[in-house]
C-alpha cells in the first residue's frame, strides 16, 4: 500500500480543483469488488493497467479502461507503434508505481509515464478508481475526471 502515492494523488486533485469524494472501505483487489463496494456499475470503474512496451523510448505506459472491458491488444500495438506490448509483471508494477496490482491510480503523470484512457469511460455519469491503496476509492463525475486527467483519450478496449 502506498500512502505516499495516495497523498500525491489527492494533492494533485485538490490542486486542479477537482470535485471528488474519497471513500474508505474494506480492502478490495479486483475491479468487480471495488465497484460492488462503491455501488456503481462495472463499466464505471476505471482500472489502470501498467503495460511494458518493447523497443519504445518510454518502456511503460498506463492504460485506463472501464472495469468490464479488456485491452484490444491489436489496437494498442498500432497506437504505440510496437509489435510487443504486454502486461507488466507484479514486480515491475511495484517498482514503477510503488503500488500493488489493483491499487494503481489512473494518473500516469504521478509516475512520469504516458496515460491512455479508453473513450468509453467518459460515457458514464461518474467514475470510481483506486487512490493507490486497496482500502479506499475516489468517486467523481466522469467529465470532471476527464478535465483533471492528463491523458490521451482513444479507443483501446473490448467489452467482456
Amino acid at each position: 500500500m502506498s500512502l505516499v502515492v495516495r497523498e500525491r494523488l489527492l494533492a494533485l486533485l485538490q490542486e486542479r480543483g477537482a470535485d471528488y469524494r474519497l471513500i474508505e472501505h474494506q480492502a478490495a483487489r479486483s475491479a468487480p469488488d471495488v465497484t460492488a463496494l462503491l455501488n456503481i456499475q462495472p463499466h464505471q470503474g476505471a482500472k489502470a493497467i501498467l503495460l511494458r512496451v518493447e523497443g519504445a523510448v518510454q518502456p511503460y505506459v498506463l492504460a485506463v479502461l472501464p472495469g468490464d472491458s479488456r485491452i484490444d491488444h491489436k489496437q494498442l500495438r498500432h497506437l504505440l507503434a510496437s509489435r510487443n506490448v504486454k502486461l507488466a509483471d507484479p514486480d515491475s508494477v511495484q517498482q514503477v508505481t510503488d503500488c500493488e496490482i489493483g491499487s494503481v491510480p489512473p494518473f500516469g503523470e504521478l509516475f512520469s509515464i504516458p496515460t491512455y484512457v479508453d473513450e468509453d469511460l467518459f460515457n458514464n455519469e461518474q467514475v470510481g478508481f483506486s487512490p493507490a491503496v486497496l482500502d479506499a476509492s475516489v468517486l467523481m463525475p466522469a467529465q470532471e475526471f476527464r478535465r483533471v486527467l492528463r491523458a490521451t483519450v482513444v479507443r483501446l478496449s473490448k467489452r467482456d
